[in-house]
């Protein structure tokens, strides 16, 4: 894909503040998708609770997603506690990140407003910093990953046609960063900038900001 096509994009978030900068992307001519919750994200993606395929499924071109979500109502994991089944966030991103690329959506995102201070789930991200661990405050890798998973009917007994089905993603799991082009500041009047004074820090919010994250996959 070029930097210039369309795409179709789903985008998992279930913050306003969040949902503002989405904008930009349809500015840019693109199709969004928005999912508040894990459970709309995967029906959205055509994944049955058994985690089969269904044949319905929406096609993405690219999935940017938070890493805490809340879970939704509606898809029943066996054994899945009642508490979890709430408005409360839980880190699942992570595994839409690995449906994505299972299903291989070419551009995937990770993105997360929390830092490194607020738990283990957004500290990890680290890990993904292109010189980890020199340097906490560097850009995120663009990792490109690579993989098959097979599909299988029993022609007859003790004859198995196995069928593999090969997958590319890139991948990108990031934190906001305005300072690296990687977010957007908030400010106390409504308007949304890349860049503000030093000393307008304490008075702006950060927020994601999808284009700059879609982009930077895509370079």
């Amino acid at each position: 894909m070029t930097g210039s096509e369309k795409l179709e994009i789903m985008v998992v978030e279930d913050n306003p503040l969040h949902q503002r900068t989405i904008a930009d992307l349809q500015e840019e001519g693109h199709t969004v998708t928005l999912a508040e919750d894990f459970v709309s994200a995967v029906g959205l993606l055509g994944i049955s609770s058994s985690g089969e395929r269904k044949n319905d499924r929406r096609s993405f071109d690219a999935l940017l997603t938070d890493l805490m979500i809340p879970y939704g109502n509606g898809f029943e994991f066996v054994g899945l506690s009642m508490e979890y089944r709430d408005t409360k966030e839980h880190p699942l991103g992570f595994p839409l990140l690995l449906a994505g690329m299972r299903l291989g959506i070419p551009y995937i995102g990770l993105y997360t407003d929390r830092n490194r201070h607020q738990g283990p789930e957004a500290a990890s991200l680290s890990l993904f910093r292109s010189d980890f661990p020199s340097n906490e405050h560097s850009m995120p890798e663009r990792m490109r990953f690579s993989g098959a998973f097979s599909t299988y009917t029993i022609e007859k007994p003790g004859i198995i046609d196995c069928t593999p089905t090969w997958y590319t993603s890139r991948v990108v799991l990031t934190g906001i960063a305005p300072g690296l082009g990687m977010g957007k500041y908030l400010l106390k009047d409504g308007t949304l900038t890349s860049k503000i004074e030093w000393n307008q820090r304490d008075q702006a919010t950060e927020v994601k900001d999808w284009k700059s994250l879609l982009a930077y996959i895509r370079e």
